[in-house]
């Protein structure tokens, strides 16, 4: 990942200026809606390239510098569903995925929501595990005194 959120020098201008994103090295991927919510923007311009923007209640996440969108506005989409193919469109260097995070409006670090996802994932599969050995333990019981 680079550059990272914040100040940094810009690669074209070489003035520093603030970065509201992260980038992500990544060539031909598939780029995946984080969250539950709803495509508010699909669009194409200079500095973003090809953009997708998913809102998800007062966050908005954009996805930057696409090669292709495989969504449309105002389609609701769910946690893990591919959107597009990430690419190297707009104001960029190299194949990446840029993405920025909005709460109410104003930029935040989208590391943020990474680490959010990262730990709701540990935690829902810390709590499957227990399920399921729960599960397990109560049909090995049942197999065991079974008459």
């Amino acid at each position: 990942m680079s550059p990272p959120y914040g100040l940094r020098t810009d690669s074209f201008s070489k003035k520093r200026s603030r970065h509201n994103g992260i980038d992500l090295r990544a060539k031909g991927e598939e780029a995946y809606a984080m969250l539950s919510g709803v495509v508010g923007r699909v669009g194409q311009d200079k500095r973003s390239g090809k953009f997708v923007t998913l809102r998800h209640g007062d966050y908005t996440v954009s996805y930057c510098h696409l090669s292709q969108v495989l969504v449309r506005q105002g389609t609701s989409v769910m946690p893990g569903e591919v959107i597009a193919i990430t690419g190297n469109t707009g104001h960029s260097t190299g194949p990446h995925l840029h993405l920025t995070c909005k709460y109410k409006n104003r930029y935040v670090n989208p590391d943020i929501l990474l680490q959010f996802i990262r730990e709701t994932k540990k935690e829902a599969v810390t709590q499957l595990v227990t399920i399921l050995f729960s599960a397990l333990t109560h049909i090995a019981t049942q197999h065991i005194f079974a008459p």
